[in-house]
């Protein structure tokens, strides 16, 4: 011990004499270890960090896919769900949700409150041990027994002030009283569910129960103790394929999958950030390797001293313990300000993160990540003096104590420095790569057409109560009256109704089938996504008619029921015929509507996302309770939020409007994951160039000033500046083209697990590997040409003389 101490009082003073080496070296690991904390801190908080629930990993999503239609929803036909609850001898538990809408009271009127309904399974299965009060009885989701709600923690706090006597309070939900009897955990809030902050029970609508082809509801599972998710999964797949052959109009081209709960709460984001964790790895292995550079340049000058000391009696032992007592005291230091620059960095990727990001609530600078950063300050910091400690610590005491010997080292003395540029420079290449993939993959995305023009262009998504809106004829002339309100605002150009704008996704797919082609022999039928909407819809929003006409006034309920599509709808099925006034049957409707137009495509699911084929029915003839309005106003009236209220209030003031945006909001944030990525990249990728160019700069003026000797002799021979600039510069350019040579091979493996995360754009774009390669030698070049440029004004005379 007292010789640790010994040793850290010493490299103290070795910090207070040489502050500008020790500060340099603390700065550049700052900057590596703050970020790899930072990056570390969503990862633990998003991925690691288990679900706050007993025995997390038993806990399933369990849903319905149909490969052949492109179905990825996972959802579950409730006739389904009995029979699996039935049959299943691995699932211990089901639970079955979805989402809902209560309408509530407040002081600024009545408002639409994000809930959702669910079977007591779905409690039982996550195991939700409440705050207050239980959750659901069994027989709480039959009709006459479901007035009965939980609240979420976030709620409770919120509306009632934490009250501890909440339980048994009613609360009037859509005029009817319902009675609380539970609050639930804050934990429930991790899950993708957690925006909820009403449930009531999920009861069966008999009608709809009865269909089989009707999948709406979202499931949950819990595995029975000591059942893996395979035996599960075969498990299930076989009760899919008996129901299949018993029931085959309704579940032919259905699969069962199971995903763990976790897997499915962060979703795709697991890859983005274990990409953005290796990246900053990556930078702070460039780091490392220019501290590692100047660690060695600066042991070279100490040689001499660590002779000295050997020759007194000092072991080899003494001298390495010492070397690593130093580097280990500068990496604490630099972790230490790393850590504290990680707070930072860490709500500046918040900010900047998309709003969809799963678990952000859990990302926190917390004890697991003080103990990632103390491990990653005195791992670096071994690493970092242990290479510098051995190579001092074998010395030739003969040679080294002879006067000017060690002044000067041959070209072949820094291979390993070398070697440490070679590597800066193609983990340099591989960051910049990946950043311009994602670079053009965000302006490629904010450069495509939406099929619709946003500018100008405002939502107003409203809910009309199902208690007092129940005919169609009530509904519709209701949106008429909405839609002459909207009009009258001034700077309104046009208003048009629909039951799914764009970037609102749309309703379950649709069977149908062309009128005069066969059935298909399989039993599944080809889909499309179906809305409703208004007449001056397409006007709105200045979508092209391309065939056929728009609705008009006389598309109503009395007449010949009507339909347009889009354009990838009539490409993909009625090739190069002219589909107006063909007919499309509508399998689970049992009737056909006329196709009266064909319109241009809008991309609804994200700027990146594959366009589907799409029916449009007129409101006039399918009427929905819930729907939005768009708007187009003119340049003068960028804001007609409280203008649409207050007219909607005084038309009725049970009509609640949820929501007044503008569409460049819902075009933006489909580019704020894209925006994301490709920002963070760029900025660990031109953090690691600049340190590679730094290091290759650092190692060249080393090389000049230690080949000073060798230099002044081939001035004095006759060798021109031009040979020496080409001299020093060839060396340079080596390094770097051997960098670069390396750097290629790493980014076709980076690109490749990146892949996901570009549109349209190869991972292995040839114009961006030769773009990037360019730009990285010429930077590189320009770090060398300084050095070369100082050993041309070398004088031999001087550098002789010296000798």
């Amino acid at each position: 011990m007292a010789n640790l101490l010994q040793d850290i009082r010493y490299s103290l003073r070795g910090v207070k004499h040489n502050p500008l080496f020790a500060f340099i070296i603390i700065i550049i690991l700052a900057l590596g270890i703050g970020a790899n904390t930072a990056i570390f801190s969503f990862v633990n908080g998003v991925l690691l960090k288990p679900l706050p629930f007993d025995e997390p990993e038993q806990l399933m999503v369990i849903g319905e896919n149909n490969p052949e239609k492109g179905s990825s929803i996972s959802v579950a036909s409730p006739r389904n769900l009995e029979d699996w609850e039935k049959q299943s001898q691995t699932i211990e538990q089901f639970g079955a949700w979805r989402d809902w809408r209560f309408g509530i009271s407040t002081a600024e009127g009545k408002r639409l409150i994000a809930s959702g309904i669910a079977s007591p399974g779905l409690f039982l299965a996550l195991k939700v041990k409440p705050v207050l009060g239980r959750v659901f009885l069994t027989e709480e989701n039959q009709k006459g027994r479901d007035h009965v709600i939980l609240i979420s923690h976030s709620f409770w706090k919120s509306q009632f002030g934490g009250d501890t006597n909440i339980v048994g309070q009613s609360m009037i939900l859509d005029k009817e009283s319902f009675t609380i009897v539970g609050v639930l955990p804050p934990e429930m809030e991790s899950l993708d569910l957690g925006s909820f902050k009403i449930w009531a029970p999920l009861t069966v609508d008999p009608d709809q129960f009865l269909d089989r082809s009707l999948r709406n509801r979202r499931v949950y599972g819990r595995l029975k103790d000591g059942v893996s998710i395979n035996e599960a999964q075969a498990e299930m797949s076989l009760i899919a394929q008996q129901l299949t052959q018993q029931y085959p109009k309704d579940n032919a081209g259905w699969e069962v999958s199971l995903t763990p709960l976790m897997e499915n709460v962060v979703g795709e984001y697991r890859s983005t950030l274990f990409i953005f964790l290796g990246a900053v790895g990556l930078v702070l292995l460039i780091a490392c390797a220019n501290i590692a550079n100047l660690m060695l340049a600066k042991a070279a000058t100490r040689r001499k001293e660590f002779a000295i000391r050997s020759a007194l009696g000092a072991g080899q032992w003494q001298m390495i313990r010492q070397l690593l007592t130093e580097s280990v005291l500068l990496s604490a230091m630099g972790g230490l300000m790393g850590f504290f620059l990680a707070f930072w960095l860490v709500d500046l990727f918040i900010a900047i993160s998309p709003d969809n990001i799963p678990r952000v609530a859990q990302v926190k600078v917390d004890g697991a990540v003080l103990a990632f950063t103390s491990a990653l300050s005195i791992l670096t910091g071994m690493i970092l003096g242990l290479v510098p400690a051995l190579q001092s610590s074998k010395l030739n005491l003969v040679e080294e104590l002879k006067e000017g010997q060690s002044r000067y080292a041959k070209w072949s003395g820094f291979r390993f420095r070398s070697f440490l540029v070679i590597s800066q420079i193609a983990i340099a290449l591989v960051l910049l790569i990946g950043a311009a993939l994602l670079g053009q993959t965000f302006f490629r995305l904010m450069n495509i057409q939406t099929g619709f023009n946003p500018e100008n262009l405002h939502t107003v998504s409203l809910f009309l109560p199902m208690d007092k809106y129940k005919t169609r004829q009530q509904i519709s002339d209701t949106y008429q009256k909405i839609a002459e309100e909207l009009k009258s605002i001034p700077g309104v150009q046009s208003v048009g109704a629909t039951s799914a704008g764009p970037q609102f996704g749309g309703f379950e797919p649709v069977d149908f089938l062309v009128e005069g082609q066969a059935a298909p022999a399989s039993g599944i039928y080809p889909q499309a996504r179906y809305f409703n909407i208004g007449a001056d819809y397409f006007h709105t929003l200045e979508v092209p008619v391309m065939m056929g006409r728009e609705f008009n006034a006389q598309d109503n309920a009395s007449s010949v029921p009507v339909a347009i599509i889009n354009e990838t709808m009539a490409k993909q099925f009625f090739k190069n015929q002219n589909p107006i006034g063909k007919r499309v049957q509508l399998v689970r409707e049992n009737g056909a509507v006329e196709v009266v137009g064909v319109v241009g495509d809008m991309r609804r699911y994200g700027l990146g996302a594959k366009v589907e084929p799409e029916i449009y029915y007129p409101f006039m003839q399918k009427p929905r309770g819930a729907t939005f309005f768009a708007v187009r106003t003119d340049a003068t009236s960028p804001n007609i939020e409280s203008a649409a209220r207050a007219r909607l209030a005084n038309l009725d003031p049970e009509i609640i409007v949820t929501n007044v945006r503008t569409f460049d909001y819902f075009v933006t944030s489909t580019l704020r994951r894209p925006q994301f990525n490709m920002l963070l990249l760029i900025v660990f990728a031109g953090l690691a160039v600049l340190l590679a160019t730094v290091g290759i700069y650092a190692v060249m003026s080393y090389t000049v000033t230690q080949s000073t000797r060798e230099i002044g002799i081939r001035i004095a021979l006759g060798a021109q500046q031009s040979d020496i600039l080409k001299m020093v510069m060839r060396r340079g350019l080596v390094l770097t083209l051997t960098g670069i040579a390396l750097g290629i091979f790493g980014s076709f493996a980076l690109t490749r697990v990146m892949s996901s995360a570009l549109f349209n754009i190869s991972p292995t774009d040839p114009a961006t590997f030769v773009l990037v390669s360019v730009i990285l030698i010429s930077v590189a070049m320009l770090a060398c040409f300084l050095p070369a440029r100082r050993a041309t004004k070398v004088d031999p005379m001087m550098a002789l003389r010296n000798e």
